[in-house]
């Protein structure tokens, strides 16, 4: 009965290897098919991927520009800002001082014509001196 076991397990083992060798080495074309499928998927795969590291440098490259580009008009503005802010002191000073000058006109105006309306009396030296300065002038 040991016999027959030894004989039944060597064949098992026997069928086995052989089964096992012409699954490996005949293999099904299926499978073959299937293996140059993916194979062909990869390489698309990785030329695809290549496409796309070249299209991010570009992309960061672009960024990169737009943010240099994004530094300088931000300093500009703030230099612009600055000048603004002057601008607009300078404009309030100006303004001050010609509602400062016009009040002073309107002064002038005042005594001119209250001087048109009463003018000064003036006897002897004082107009002989007056008339003078304004022959002069």
């Amino acid at each position: 009965m040991k016999d027959w076991k030894n004989i039944a397990l060597f064949v098992t083992v026997v069928l086995c290897l052989f089964l096992g060798w012409s699954v490996f080495f005949k293999g099904d074309s299926a499978y073959k098919e299937r293996i140059k499928q993916l194979e062909k998927e990869n390489q698309e795969l990785v030329e695809k991927r290549k496409e796309l590291d070249a299209l991010i440098a570009q992309r960061n490259l672009a960024i990169d520009s737009l943010t240099r580009v994004e530094t300088e008009l931000a300093l500009q503005l703030a230099a612009l800002e600055t000048e603004t802010r002057l601008l607009r002191e300078e404009a309030e000073r100006s303004r001050e001082n010609w509602e400062d000058v016009k009040k002073r006109i309107d002064e002038n105006r005042k005594k001119i014509s209250e001087l048109k309306k009463n003018p000064a009396n003036r006897k002897g030296d004082a107009l002989i001196n007056s008339l003078k300065v304004k022959t002069e002038k």
